[in-house]
């Protein structure tokens, strides 16, 4: 198993994500919580098992779903022994913001607005 890093922003966004579901329903922020980590811990045993996300394709940045909460993905990034976990957000997210891409990115993935 690789070594796995949650970074910070990642963390808030888990946090941000468990808050936001536990005011409709706490028990399901519990189950969110261990879902999360149950997910992370499988990307640490098979790293490759995410796609490398069209819109994250140039900062290498893989994606994979939080196992019973589909609507919720998991980015990371492989390096050397060491994964990163980069963000956790709901599909619904502008992921070209929360990247930082630019207005010519977004021409180049074919979104323009």
């Amino acid at each position: 198993m690789n070594l796995i890093e949650i970074t910070n922003v990642a963390r808030e966004d888990i946090a941000e994500s468990a808050e936001f579901i536990s005011k409709e329903n706490f028990g399901a922020a519990i189950r969110f919580l261990d879902a999360v980590e149950d997910s992370i811990k499988l990307i640490g045993r098979s790293p490759r098992i995410g796609r490398i996300h069209k819109s994250a394709s140039r900062k290498h940045v893989r994606v994979w779903f939080v196992r019973g909460f589909s609507k919720y993905l998991v980015f990371y990034a492989i390096n050397d022994h060491t994964i990163s976990i980069v963000r956790v957000l709901h599909s619904a997210r502008n992921y070209f913001n929360e990247f930082g891409f630019s207005a010519e990115d977004k021409v180049q993935f074919g979104t323009e607005d």
